[in-house]
């Protein structure tokens, strides 16, 4: 291959962009900046370095480089990105668009019309399990958000699977290119209490996982940083909670059983917002036998969805069979219903969100639709409201649409959720609320509020990282669970005037969720406390190593976490593309291997199913067996029956180690599988789903890519539209 300098865009970098270029193209990195400091353009530019020198050639047709954001709303925000930054060719590929049920044939002819992917890290990880995709035909790899990197987080299955297992004798000798994005190393800096030799290890991890050293910047390059990096001024406004929100608090309603997620759902609706969703006397008849009360959803020309319109019904009447008992304990049975009545329609908090809106929208200079000045304006003049709930989310726009008087005009809300239910707890959502938010609606709501047709949107966690609102102004409604989470929403706000906004009830007492006995100005502190630790921990590490970064990777694939210039290391890499693609030596994995994983193999394709795969897998074979006739008559598939227990059945239940069968429905080609022993009943019920998929494999029920052999007939079910 002849030599190629590859060429950057015309544009004018930043002195530490190119600097971390450089080091990028010298070898793996993870570059650490702030949010809106130009991350991107690093990874965009390193993407076409490698499309230009590594590119396409006729034995490799495949060969793309691979752009991985950890959230739906950022794949198509990054896709642009790329392409404006580079001219590339790009593909998006998430859960949207039901890539997983792509045959191999058409990855493949996919493959070949691209240059770069951007996709969610599920969908990469799925296409590599199944052989679809192949990591030697990665040039590069980008982690957007690349702290998402613990447990088994999908970052870490796919540098632990398929990175740091490489085979030098079957996928030649040299592995993709990895650059991380973060502007925050360390996802799990819960508090100040953290000392720095534990953050020091932590990142040392990080490290290790991605075969990577953090990028270090001169002094030059980090006081231009210092320069652009934007820091929101903070804001702290008191509330006074409710009487009934005291209650509530004091009692905690929960019954212990399926419904608890639902309860606490409702009670912090409730206590947030007050009468609003709850038909007033009915709550309290309801205590004396009454018929559970009518919800009422003061929503316009359906702002709701009818689906969320159930969610909310359903979760706000669980908690109605119970509230009049507990306001009548708590309140005095004899002026309870007083007491109900005297609650206004809006609570104090949320007319303290109200208030501040309007405080915002004064500062920022937001008219009113029909004004002069609101879409000149629009990139930096709106409010992001970020809330602990998805249901909660839902509320609070709506609350804010429907009390909205002619002075309120310039408040134009929306709300923004996950695009899939989460599990139970105060900040992972809740077993009822299962409505969907699609990524289409995600990308109108956000579109509306970057052009103006929208001042604010109150959204969950989802928008926290990475997205672009072109806000003023971020408010912290529910605090800030890390802070991680606030370096992150933090960043949402990039304008020189930006402002966060963090409201505290008054007295601040201790909520009784998260930590308990802190309060929310607690929590404030230590949020700052571990920021302030997540810059200076990489910093003073980047100083101690000095050029070429930690010492855990290797030479030849890592480099150093500093490069001397842009030129010198553009000149290497046109060197090496002499020899062809693949050619560097002594290419190893940089410290201990990880355990290894009980995994079905095809020597074929080299797709494969784990422990951890192996429940999805199983679900969408038993959904295959449901026939065409049976799916066109609204059939719902077959389920696995699951047996799971202690080894030792006179003993407790919780008792380890413990066994699992799974019964499969009898069309299947193999009606079982089991575990015999295992530390955990979720890692029995793994197994057993593994043993499954081995049998149904050797039955020939799986194909060469460990798929259902019926073809793809599961993603034209009516369940897998949409």
């Amino acid at each position: 291959m002849a030599s190629v300098i590859p060429v950057i865009t015309p544009q004018n970098p930043r002195p530490y962009q190119v600097e971390l270029l450089a080091s990028a193209i010298a070898g793996n990195l993870i570059a650490h900046l702030p949010t809106g400091s130009g991350k991107t353009w690093v990874g965009a530019q390193l993407l076409l370095c490698y499309a230009q020198v590594f590119g396409k050639t006729p034995d490799r047709p495949q060969r793309v480089g691979v752009f991985l954001v950890p959230k739906l709303p950022l794949v198509r925000q990054q896709a642009v990105a790329v392409r404006q930054q580079t001219g590339l060719r790009v593909g998006t590929y998430s859960s949207k668009g039901r890539f997983d049920m792509w045959s191999a044939e058409r990855w493949a002819t996919e493959l070949t019309t691209q240059d770069v992917a951007v996709c969610t890290p599920q969908t990469l990880l799925d296409a590599l399990r199944h052989g679809l995709m192949r990591m030697e035909d990665l040039t590069v790899l980008v982690f957007d958000e690349c702290h998402h990197v613990v447990g088994n987080d999908v970052y870490n299955c796919i540098m632990r699977e398929f990175y740091a297992v490489w085979d030098i004798g079957t996928q030649g000798p040299i592995k993709p290119r990895i650059l991380g994005l973060t502007a925050s190393p360390l996802k799990r800096v819960s508090d100040s209490t953290e000392s720095a030799e534990k953050c020091a290890a932590a990142l040392a991890a990080v490290e290790r996982t991605y075969d990577a050293p953090l990028g270090r910047l001169s002094r030059a390059a980090a006081d231009a940083v210092e320069a652009v990096a934007v820091r929101p001024e903070e804001v702290t406004l008191l509330y006074e909670p409710s009487a009934l929100a005291r209650s509530l608090a004091a009692a905690s309603v929960n019954d212990g059983g399926a419904n608890a997620a639902a309860l606490s759902d409702a009670e912090d609706l409730l206590a947030t917002y007050g009468a609003f969703f709850l038909d007033r006397h009915g709550a309290v008849e309801g205590a004396a036998g009454s018929p559970p009360p009518r919800v009422t959803t003061h929503v316009a020309g359906g702002a709701f969805r009818s689906a969320v319109d159930r969610t909310v019904a359903y979760v706000v009447g669980v908690l109605g069979r119970l509230a009049g008992q507990l306001w009548a304990d708590h309140l005095g049975a004899a002026d309870a219903t007083a007491a109900y009545a005297a609650e206004p329609d809006v609570t104090p908090k949320a007319a303290t969100v109200r208030s501040a809106l309007a405080i915002e929208f004064d500062r920022l200079g937001v008219a009113p639709p029909e004004g002069a000045g609101g879409a000149a304006d629009a990139a930096t003049a709106g409010v992001l409201v970020f809330v602990a709930r998805r249901v909660t989310a839902w509320a609070l726009a709506a609350l804010l649409t429907a009390v909205a008087t002619p002075a309120d005009a310039r408040i134009r809300v929306g709300y923004v959720v996950g695009h899939r239910g989460g599990g139970g707890g105060r900040r992972g959502g809740s077993g009822a609320v299962t409505a969907d938010m699609s990524a289409t609606a995600q990308r109108r709501t956000l579109d509306a509020l970057r052009c103006g047709d929208l001042t604010t949107v109150v959204a969950t966690s989802v928008l926290a990282e990475g997205v672009d609102a072109r806000v003023g102004t971020v408010l912290l409604a529910d605090g800030a669970p890390s802070p991680t989470a606030y370096v992150q929403m933090r960043g949402r706000a990039r304008d020189r005037r930006a402002r966060l906004v963090w409201l505290v009830p008054s007295p601040d007492e201790p909520s009784g969720e998260g930590v308990p006995g802190r309060t929310v100005a607690t929590s404030i502190a230590l949020a700052h406390q571990g920021a302030a630790m997540m810059e200076r921990v990489p910093a003073s590490e980047a100083r101690r190593r000095g050029v070429g970064g930690a010492g855990a990777s290797t030479a030849a694939n890592r480099g150093g976490g500093h490069a001397p210039d842009l030129e010198t290391a553009m000149a290497g890499m046109a060197i090496a593309s002499d020899d062809g693609y693949g050619s560097t030596p002594d290419v190893g994995v940089s410290g201990p291997l990880p355990p290894p994983v009980p995994t079905v193999f095809s020597a074929t394709t080299r797709a494969r199913v784990n422990a951890h795969s192996s429940l999805c897998l199983l679900s969408r074979y038993t959904a295959s067996l449901l026939s065409a006739a049976a799916a066109r008559a609204g059939g719902q598939p077959p389920k696995p029956i699951w047996v799971v227990g202690p080894v030792d059945p006179s003993g407790p239940r919780s008792q380890a180690p413990f066994t699992a069968t799974v019964m499969l429905p009898a069309a299947a080609a193999v009606r079982f599988g089991t575990c015999v022993t295992a530390p955990t009943a979720k890692g029995a019920k793994r197994l057993a789903a593994l043993d499954a998929c081995r049998r149904l494999y050797a039955a020939g029920a799986l194909d060469e890519w460990m798929l259902p052999r019926d073809g793809y007939r599961a993603g034209l079910l009516p369940w897998h539209r949409g």
